[in-house]
């Protein structure tokens, strides 16, 4: 696991928010914004009353363009634009994200 992450439970980690995965069984939303190096996780239980439920900001998801969920192995793959990062974020417990490993590439 990757040390060093921020955590954060406001909405202003969803700035800029460029991409989101939806895990249906957990009724999950997993944003990707780009401002923030962020992703966020947001429960979408009750539609009437969406909740931050956690978030994770990381230089190697600096400008996030792209996510998916895996939800065999509860994990979000993030594309980081500026980084040229692939990260995995393991979400099993959504209000505490964590980076699981990251490929970067330098060309």
């Amino acid at each position: 696991m990757i040390q060093n992450a921020a955590r954060c439970t406001t909405d202003s980690y969803l700035q800029n928010a460029r991409s989101a995965a939806f895990d249906k069984a957990n009724f999950k939303v997993y944003v990707a914004a780009a401002n923030n190096d962020a992703i966020t996780v947001v429960d979408v239980s009750d539609v009437d009353d969406l909740q931050i439920q956690g978030s994770l900001s990381h230089s190697y998801l600096d400008v996030t363009v792209g996510i998916d969920f895996d939800a065999s192995k509860m994990v979000v793959y993030v594309a980081g634009y500026t980084a040229d990062r692939l990260t995995a974020v393991d979400v099993s417990d959504g209000s505490a994200p964590s980076l699981l490993g990251s490929y970067y590439s330098a060309t």
